[in-house]
């Protein structure tokens, strides 16, 4: 059938127009398509920069806790050195007062001299350890306690938006970061919660952590050194004995080992004796007669005329953060941005763009968790700087 000439060519609006709709609507598929990914990009890259501060926070808050307990172990370390040293000095004066007096006995005198040569050897050794042990743990502690002041300065607000920003932009280096005044259209009515979130943020974080000087923390750091060798009372503090013997006569040891804490020196002080009293009247009444066996003492002073001990520590300072049922914790956000301009068909479609932008928000929670097992029972144990128990996780963003 042949088709008259006057209907030619009727067909082709219609094609025009069918190339022309699917044309257009490519173009909006393919532009809603590409802002939808650009939206996932960004709440991604607000998650990923808030749980990477999160983590950034709680493992400087783990390191202050690991190295508060190292100095303080450290410290405790030296208390014992110091102790043993008097302790051994002690043992080697009265060897050395018994060998007096047995030295004219056949046999015995022999004994008591190779014991007292042996002894003597041992305490030079002891004191030589000393010397370089009791200054060397001091300057470690000091090495350590300037690495406090490091990770205490990286909680600073500024460094933990540094780490947020640099996560956000291995997404899309094109996404701003914490920069509320960047939302546009529907995200502008935002503004007023994110700024309040930014800057409960940016307080809890500079109030996070606080240095302490241990003379001048109302004998915090004492306390806690005291506590610390709970389990050691019988050599450090409580050395001393008393055995009575045929009524009249008595041997009592007499020992004790002493701390200070002060903001220029800390010191150690040991006392060790070895006493041998005599019932005896005197004076119209029965007392006891005490001379000395044998003797010794130590100080850290003797060793380190500078030591100090711990320099200084770090201290959770609870009233920055925020608390939900009795514990404390710290929310940190992070806010995306990308003006609608830089999207991907707006750039290289010459498309025009409404005044809006694409957005993302993402909340990390750090908080201080005990763990359920392992640690002297199942108590809930209050956010400290002295366990490492400090955690985060994501929470919803409003």
């Amino acid at each position: 059938m042949r088709v008259s000439k006057k209907n030619a060519g009727q067909i082709l609006p219609l094609i025009l127009f069918v190339l022309t709709v699917s044309s257009v609507l490519m173009v909006v598929m393919f532009n809603t398509g590409q802002k939808t990914v650009d939206k996932s990009i960004a709440t991604n890259a607000a998650d990923a920069g808030a749980y990477s501060a999160g983590v950034w926070v709680s493992r400087n808050l783990n390191y202050l806790a690991y190295t508060n307990r190292a100095m303080v172990a450290n410290h405790v370390a030296v208390g014992h050195l110091i102790t043993y040293v008097s302790w051994i000095r002690y043992v080697a004066d009265t060897v050395a007062e018994i060998h007096k007096i047995t030295r004219f006995i056949p046999y015995v005198g022999q004994v008591t001299e190779a014991i007292d040569r042996a002894v003597t050897e041992y305490k030079g050794v002891t004191e030589f350890t000393a010397n370089f042990t009791v200054p060397g743990v001091d300057e470690l502690n000091r090495l350590i306690y300037a690495s406090q002041l490091a990770a205490v300065t990286d909680l600073r607000p500024g460094v933990v938006n540094q780490v947020m920003a640099d996560v956000v932009r291995t997404y899309d280096p094109q996404l701003d970061v914490n920069e509320p005044d960047s939302l546009r259209g529907a995200g502008s009515d935002f503004v007023p919660l994110v700024q309040a979130a930014l800057l409960s943020q940016g307080a809890a974080l500079a109030g996070a952590a606080t240095v302490m000087d241990p003379g001048k923390d109302s004998g915090k750091m004492h306390t806690l050194v005291s506590m610390s060798y709970a389990g050691a009372e019988n050599w450090l503090t409580n050395r001393e004995w008393s055995r009575r013997f045929f009524f009249f006569f008595k041997l009592r040891k007499d020992a004790s080992t002493t701390h200070t804490e002060g903001s220029d020196l800390s010191s150690w002080r040991a006392e060790d004796s070895m006493e041998f009293g005599q019932y005896r009247f005197r004076k119209g009444r029965w007392k006891w007669v005490w001379d000395t066996i044998g003797e010794g003492s130590a100080s850290t002073g003797e060793f380190d005329g500078s030591y100090q001990g711990v320099h200084g520590y770090s201290q959770f300072n609870g009233a920055a953060w925020q608390t939900e049922s009795g514990a404390l914790y710290m929310d940190l956000v992070t806010l995306t941005t990308k003006s609608d301009r830089l999207t991907v068909p707006n750039r290289r479609m010459s498309l025009g763009a409404n005044d809006t932008s694409i957005s993302g928000f993402g909340r990390a929670r750090v908080y201080f968790e005990k763990p359920s097992s392992g640690f002297s029972g199942h108590a809930t144990e209050h956010a400290n700087l002295l366990n490492p128990f400090w955690k985060v996780k994501l929470v919803s963003p409003w």
